[in-house]
């Protein structure tokens, strides 16, 4: 009987962790989807937008997990602050209409912001939700990765944005980086040798997508090597790991561009600077406005003519006319929502655009809320020995500044993608810190 009992114990815990599998495999689709849903959502026809069927698939996915339990989010200090900002932002509205855009910022920064945030907390407070997550981000990122190559080679142009399906060069870029670094975590895994490939892969199909900015990685790849060799011998093996992926990626990335050509990003940041290499390059290599860059007297990339590709000096006058209105109001700003430039709503960098619409205030208040995401990080990086622990604090505090770098180049305030993934940094932080602390009472 005691064995049946057994039995029956085992069965019902089995069925359990299936279930509890189940749950976070399809939580963090739900939540991806909700993210980076510019991948199809103008492919496949819907009537309602595709962020709103997402947003609700996982709300109702994480009131079923947490069972209406939210106040592991309420007593955050930095969505606190948030609420100060986002108070601050409304006062300094000059109209309160819905049809004003400054009104739409702050809509869509409370109503899919700080549920983007909440998601990624709930993500972060659990080790097994957090593996899940980057499995599924891996084996994605993987698979875009090998289309958007594949498809280069395919239609013979290898020098165009390619995005996934209908999502655009810059929301792709965005998935397959973020992907990259949150591959790290899984480089500790018995099968490394095969991540690595598939990084490399990832790394290969970043150059095809074309997203100079998502190359931010590459800079938050070296920032979590930094972290991991200032802790010494102790984490060595993960950044030879780290560094094999990265000599994986380029030397695809080389192959290719030898066998077919440049590839996307590299052919758009000679393109956006309109810059000539010849100088520099042991080849007959040439670039002119509007003609064509040769290597070996053979035509790989036919340039635009200047008038009609936006070009990187529109970013800079962009920030110029943001900060000049920074300097006209340095308090307070010009108004939330008010910036306008040559038909640019926003200036393509958040810090800027705080200044400009809101004033020194609003970025003050700002630099508060990333302090109250960055701090914890920092501090748990220093006390903590564990040495998987430590990777995967390090890898979200990446990830964090990762994003955020993203948006000092392109989108506006508070996107969806960066809450996400600050709030991801908040839950692991929390979690490790609450592990911390039941180490040292069982020690002592």
């Amino acid at each position: 009987m005691i064995k049946n009992d057994d039995e029956k114990k085992e069965v019902v815990r089995s069925n359990n962790q299936s279930f509890l599998l189940i749950y976070e495999v399809a939580f963090s689709f739900s939540v991806l989807n909700f993210l980076f849903n510019g991948f199809y959502k103008k492919t496949f026809s819907i009537a309602v937008d595709w962020t709103l069927v997402w947003f609700v698939a996982s709300g109702v996915l994480l009131l079923v997990g947490t069972r209406l339990n939210l106040n592991f989010a309420r007593r955050q200090r930095s969505l606190q602050i948030f609420a100060v900002l986002i108070a601050y932002l409304v006062w300094r509205i000059p109209d309160l209409s819905l049809e004003a855009f400054g009104t739409q910022k702050v809509l869509e920064a409370v109503f899919l912001g700080v549920p983007a945030f909440i998601f990624g907390m709930w993500i972060g407070l659990d080790g097994r939700r957090f593996k899940g997550l980057s499995w599924l981000m891996f084996l994605v990122a993987s698979l875009i990765s090998l289309l958007v190559t594949v498809s280069a080679i395919l239609i013979g142009n290898v020098n165009t944005s390619n995005p996934f399906l209908d999502g655009g060069y810059q929301l792709t870029g965005a998935f397959v980086s973020c992907a990259i670094l949150i591959s790290c975590v899984l480089l500790t895994q018995p099968e490394w040798r095969t991540i690595i490939v598939l990084v490399g892969f990832q790394i290969l199909g970043l150059a095809f997508i074309g997203s100079v900015p998502s190359f931010f990685s590459l800079v938050a790849l070296m920032l979590i090597a930094a972290f991991t060799l200032y802790r010494k011998r102790r984490d060595r093996i993960c950044v030879q790991r780290i560094f094999w992926a990265l000599v994986w990626g380029w030397l695809l990335v080389l192959i290719f561009a030898i066998l077919f050509g440049l590839p996307a990003a590299l052919y758009r940041m000679v393109w956006k600077f309109d810059a000539n290499f010849s100088k520099f390059s042991l080849y007959s290599e040439y670039v002119v406005p509007g003609g064509t860059i040769t290597i070996f007297g053979k035509e790989i990339v036919k340039l635009l003519p200047l008038d009609m590709r936006a070009n990187y000096i529109d970013r800079i006058e962009l920030n110029s006319a943001a900060l000049s209105d920074l300097r006209q109001a340095p308090i307070m700003g010009m108004g939330f929502g008010t910036f306008e430039h040559k038909g640019y709503r926003t200036p393509h960098n958040i810090i800027l655009e705080l200044g400009g619409e809101a004033g020194a205030l609003a970025i003050l208040i700002f630099c508060f809320y990333l302090n109250a995401i960055f701090h914890p990080l920092i501090k748990l990086i220093r006390e903590r020995d564990s040495r998987e622990h430590l990777l995967v604090l390090v890898l979200v505090f990446a990830l964090a500044v990762h994003v955020l770098l993203l948006q000092m180049v392109g989108g506006y305030f508070i996107g969806r993608i960066q809450m996400f993934f600050c709030g991801l940094a908040i839950g692991v932080s929390m979690l490790s810190a609450r592990n911390l602390s039941r180490a040292g009472s069982n020690s002592s």
